[in-house]
């Protein structure tokens, strides 16, 4: 992988969910989808390193934990958040944090 970024999406049916891209450095295109995280599941598209599996496992179980009994709970995904979206239907990303 060139460059991981991750960009949070809330969902109606799923809550927050992270999803990380192979980024080609560009900050304003996201890349191919290559893994995912919310409350139900940590979902791979490529087979992960130990240390990319561990840090999309630990986002899951922090959203899986924070929805537990809660229909609208304050989640701070600023760890893992490294790009956001400008605009509903753009595609354009900003820079948030530095990379996880």
């Amino acid at each position: 992988m060139s460059r991981t970024i991750c960009v949070a999406y809330p969902t109606i049916m799923s809550g927050m969910v992270l999803r990380w891209y192979d980024n080609d450095g560009s900050d304003d295109a996201k890349g191919v989808e290559i893994a995912n995280a919310g409350r139900e599941e940590a979902r791979f598209l490529v087979f992960p390193s130990d240390q990319f599996r561990a840090v999309v496992t630990e986002a899951h179980e922090y959203l899986r934990d924070a929805y537990r009994g809660r229909l609208h709970p304050q989640v701070d995904v600023s760890r893992w958040v490294t790009h956001e979206t400008v605009g509903v239907f753009s595609g354009r990303l900003v820079p948030v944090a530095a990379d996880a």
